[in-house]
């Protein structure tokens, strides 16, 4: 029997058209979106379907609207009688993640994820900090030019461990500039910014941490029923209470994600399915690069969903 790993998508992945699919031709699908919307003060299927693209890459909309997709795929999944033996998710994936092995309500998913998209996006005046893509093996050239920014007091620290050969920088805009220019003179040249609208999974977020602590205290949290392999320990756990799954989350916010780790945690415990839940393949060719002898399945159309379903046998 198949040892199955849902792999949830974070914000960057959203894209106009998320989710249309599965709408026209999922009762399943369709109830938990109309759900989401009215628990949500956002027209999550406007947005998700129509865009526009500007509004939906801000980062207290994006938020919501993937994980409203995302809790739609999976209930999806659930009704075919496809379960995960493990969850993980890249940054907000995680929310959607711990939504699916029982640790948040679904009912508190988008509204958690509403919150938190806001605070990030107002935590740091325009214009602060931001992100940059690193494509290169060489990580301790990149540890380098992190600790050149840190020597004229900028912040730029490594965000993402993707795989051994992409890594995500997040710190101040002088920080990232002063990184990106030791990058260049070192020879990595492959340097890409990102849209997005802070340096998350950064020091700077610290402060903002504290509010969403007291935020995430407003949710029943608890005990997942399935191991989650959380992005800042990269280990598989349970969680002894709620209180451990809120200080991950939280901590989360400021610290790196070890997603390469989290992936070798998967595949040394026997996972030889996952399927990447939410839009784009981003997770799915992590999983390719790393492995090539297990199945990966990506989850964007009805044609993926009848696909997953005949090579699963359900």
């Amino acid at each position: 029997m198949s040892k199955i790993a849902f792999l949830f998508a974070g914000q960057g992945s959203q894209t106009p058209g998320m989710g249309q699919d599965f709408y026209r031709n999922s009762d399943v699908f369709r109830q938990v979106m109309d759900s989401c919307g009215k628990l949500s003060d956002l027209d999550v299927c406007s947005l998700s379907f129509s865009g526009p693209a500007a509004k939906l890459n801000e980062t207290a909309v994006a938020q919501p609207c993937l994980a409203a997709v995302e809790l739609g795929l999976v209930r999806m999944l659930s009704s075919a009688g496809i379960r995960p033996s493990v969850v993980a998710g890249l940054s907000l994936g995680e929310y959607a993640a711990l939504t699916c092995a029982g640790a948040i309500r679904e009912e508190d998913l988008v509204s958690i994820a509403a919150r938190r998209g806001r605070l990030m996006q107002e935590a740091l005046p325009a214009g602060t900090g931001s992100m940059m893509a690193v494509l290169s093996n060489r990580l301790e050239d990149i540890r380098l030019a992190c600790q050149a920014a840190g020597k004229q007091n900028e912040i730029c620290e490594i965000a993402n461990f993707n795989s051994p050969s992409q890594y995500v920088l997040s710190g101040t805009a002088r920080g990232l500039s002063i990184a990106g220019k030791h990058l260049e003179e070192s020879g990595i040249r492959r340097c890409l910014p990102l849209k997005v609208s802070g340096p998350f999974h950064s020091p700077l977020l610290k402060t903002a941490s504290l509010e969403l602590d007291e935020i995430l205290k407003e949710y029943p949290l608890q005990a997942p029923d399935i191991p989650v392999v959380f992005n800042t320990t990269a280990c598989s756990e349970t969680c002894r209470d709620g209180n451990r799954v809120r200080e991950l989350l939280v901590r989360q916010l400021y610290s790196p994600v070890l997603f390469d780790q989290s992936l070798d945690t998967m595949l040394q415990a026997g996972v030889d399915t996952f399927i990447e839940i939410g839009p784009g393949h981003v997770l799915s060719r992590l999983v390719q690069k790393k492995n090539r002898d297990v199945r990966v399945f990506g989850l964007e159309t009805m044609e993926d969903y009848e696909r997953i379903r005949k090579e699963l046998h359900v």
